[in-house]
């Protein structure tokens, strides 16, 4: 039995393209969006991919959406995992006189602003009972301490972030539930340098759990279920099933 339509965007690679296999795998009749077709593998397990998904476009973003669903009534998931991360080695420190701007503007286009072009060119899609999961990050968090390093990731992150908190209010009262999510530090063509980072199986394994519990009511907690708590509107770790503080 079908769970419904998954619409995943950013879904060439590493989590997002885990993700969909996932969710194709688990009953869902899957949409894989992409900027440009990926090499090697091609996406063909999907039952759809829209290619030309540019979300720093917002033209171009709209109109390969639009074409792209022109046939699709409804989406039950929609899965924001477009990113990118101009990462500094181990996390060093990275010094005011040193940052790149560009890169700074690039992934908050990328990370916060493309979220957004992505909603409103689907936005009538999302239907009562439909799910929105952003991927973010506990980087994010203004409790995180990381000691200045990278700025740019993290404030776009935080901005995304913002972003979804707001969405929650007006998604809520159409009954659609709203969550965001950090995947945990995944082994990734972004990470392969960084010690502890988790396979991207165990980090999808808790991105379901999360899509699963998802819901514009509160849940037990999974550490004392005499206790409860609201994914939406709330940032989660999908490692642990626990919110993360903004």
């Amino acid at each position: 039995m079908s769970k419904g339509t998954a619409l995943v965007v950013g879904a060439s690679r590493g989590i997002g393209r885990g993700l969909a296999t996932r969710l194709k795998n688990d009953g869902y009749k899957v949409i894989a969006t992409v900027r440009e077709a990926p090499s090697g593998e091609p996406l063909s397990a999907f039952d759809k991919v829209i290619e030309g998904v540019d979300v720093t476009d917002t033209q171009a973003c709209r109109d390969a959406l639009r074409a792209g669903l022109a046939d699709v009534d409804q989406i039950d998931l929609l899965v924001y995992n477009a990113g990118i991360a101009v990462l500094v080695d181990n996390f060093a420190t990275e010094p005011v006189a040193d940052v790149d701007i560009d890169g700074v503007a690039r992934q908050m286009d990328v990370n916060a602003i493309g979220a957004l072009r992505v909603l409103q060119a689907v936005d009538d899609k999302l239907k009562r009972g439909a799910k929105v999961l952003f991927l973010s990050t506990i980087l994010a968090s203004l409790q995180t301490d990381f000691k200045g390093t990278m700025h740019g990731y993290r404030a776009s992150k935080a901005a995304l972030n913002m972003l979804g908190k707001n969405i929650s209010f007006e998604y809520g009262k159409r009954g659609i539930a709203v969550t965001l999510a950090h995947p945990g530090l995944v082994k990734t063509d972004m990470t392969n340098y960084m010690d502890g980072a988790i396979s991207v199986d165990d980090s999808v394994s808790g991105l379901v759990r999360v899509i699963e519990r998802m819901s514009l009511s509160e849940v037990a907690s999974s550490d004392d279920p005499s206790t409860t708590k609201s994914y939406h509107g709330a940032l989660v770790d999908a490692t642990t099933g626990d919110l993360i503080p903004w």
